[in-house]
């Protein structure tokens, strides 16, 4: 049995992480590829501290991520800054610096979030947007959330980007999409209660990580067939015969990869 654990756009190929017979692999998404995926949903248990996948104890079923796994799972560290299961990591990750960021998403949807210094690129790459730039650094994650959500609710910034709200912008005007990022900087560096935590970087050009599509038809089946092109966020391009598909790779966590 082949458990769809994950998926990262984050790196230049494609990955999707596989459980099979209790050994964790991945599985790169290039090539020419024929994957086919099961209806049916098993739970994909929780990452730990140590960032290791750990199967669901109550084996739950027809659900991507039971709600014990969802507490149980490391990313509410870093997403929300709840401790509660991983203790030990608020000493850590207390040396670590944090950074708010924006990322603008089209011409219209800019989104204010956070991530640690170490690996903000990679956060960018994640979600698929256009320009992005740090705005503001912090030691540690003691206030930094507090920060988010009081920027977010003051300047009306995005907390999060629906899929589909990103496929629709894959083609934009850049300039209008520039100016729209480098407006929100400018605003943000003139809130004094930030002030102290401002820093001075560059906004992001990120369309060189992203394949060239031009209106792909969405993919409403369960299956991965023809020529990867690549990513950009969640949504996997591929082409077959003549025709190029968006292939949301979110959909596919929880479900089993049929043999291929």
């Amino acid at each position: 049995m082949k458990h769809v654990l994950n998926y990262s756009c984050a790196e230049e190929v494609p990955t999707l992480f596989i459980r099979e017979k209790n050994e964790v692999y991945s599985l790169e998404l290039k090539g020419k590829l024929v994957l086919n995926f099961s209806e049916e949903f098993l739970c994909v248990g929780y990452k730990d501290d140590k960032e290791l996948y750990r199967p669901c104890p109550l084996g739950q079923i027809n659900t991507s991520q039971c709600p014990l796994c969802k507490k149980k799972d490391v990313a509410n560290v870093y997403t929300v800054g709840d401790f509660s299961y991983y203790p030990n990591l608020k000493e850590v990750l207390a040396k670590e610096k944090y950074v708010l960021y924006l990322a603008q998403f089209g011409e219209d949807i800019t989104k204010l979030g956070l991530t640690r210094r170490s690996r903000y690129l990679k956060r960018w790459k994640e979600q698929g947007a256009d320009f992005a730039s740090v705005i503001a650094e912090f030691e540690g994650p003691e206030i930094v959330y507090e920060f988010e959500n009081y920027l977010q609710q003051r300047f009306n910034f995005n907390n999060s980007v629906r899929s589909i709200q990103k496929l629709a912008r894959l083609n934009f005007d850049k300039e209008k999409a520039f100016l729209k990022i480098k407006e929100a900087k400018e605003r943000l560096n003139a809130d004094f209660s930030i002030k102290t935590f401002l820093v001075d970087e560059d906004i992001y050009d990120l369309s060189s990580f992203y394949p060239k599509i031009f209106n792909p038809t969405l993919s409403s089946n369960l299956s991965i067939e023809g020529e990867i092109l690549g990513a950009k966020g969640q949504w996997l391009f591929f082409k077959n015969i003549e025709k190029v598909y968006a292939f949301n790779l979110s959909k596919v966590v929880g479900k089993l990869l049929l043999d291929f």
